[in-house]
């Protein structure tokens, strides 16, 4: 089916191999964001100067071997929960939550993230803008195949958080 053929899959993995993951990108799927974070709480999370995150819907996250390994940890007050290798320590994912509950992305917050909510159907006509569950998945943990040829889609667009950037940002741009 053309469908099938249009669908983008690219895998992953932790360091250590324990957990192993695929993303699976249909052509109706939002990605929110695709962009290198330099804010202080993620530099410190990843111990680096910058990481590439890539914000799409949950759904399209299978941890296809060592779901027992993935652990979770949410620091008070803040409305993510960084997921990691219990083995080796890898990040893994970062989700979105509230409370106890997840968050989900509304018609309100497209503004702010820039996407387009609304969704076709495999008629190609439209839905109703529906909530919908949203994670961060990292390319750096991609296997090296993939992060040699990463689909245009998933490749970084924006610097959020620029002002905290610890790099020369002019060498930065020259890297794009």
């Amino acid at each position: 089916m053309i469908v099938d053929q249009l669908v983008e899959r690219v895998s992953g993995h932790c360091y250590c191999g324990s957990v192993q993951f695929e993303v699976t990108i249909a052509p109706r799927d939002q990605i929110q964001f695709s962009e290198y974070c330099h804010c202080s709480s993620c530099r410190r999370a990843h111990a680096a100067p910058l990481f590439q995150g890539v914000c799409l819907p949950k759904r399209c996250i299978d941890i296809t071997a060592g779901k027992e390994h993935v652990k979770s940890f949410r620091k008070e007050n803040v409305e993510v929960a960084r997921q990691f290798c219990g083995v080796c320590g890898t990040r893994l994912f970062n989700e979105f939550v509230s409370d106890s509950s997840t968050v989900a992305l509304s018609p309100s917050d497209d503004a702010i993230l820039g996407g387009d909510c609304s969704n076709a159907d495999e008629e190609g006509k439209d839905e109703d803008v529906r909530e919908e569950e949203y994670a961060v998945f990292f390319p750096s943990t991609l296997t090296d195949e993939d992060q040699a040829n990463l689909p245009d889609r998933l490749q970084a667009k924006t610097h959020n958080h620029a002002g905290e950037c610890v790099l020369d940002m002019a060498l930065l741009q020259q890297l794009n």
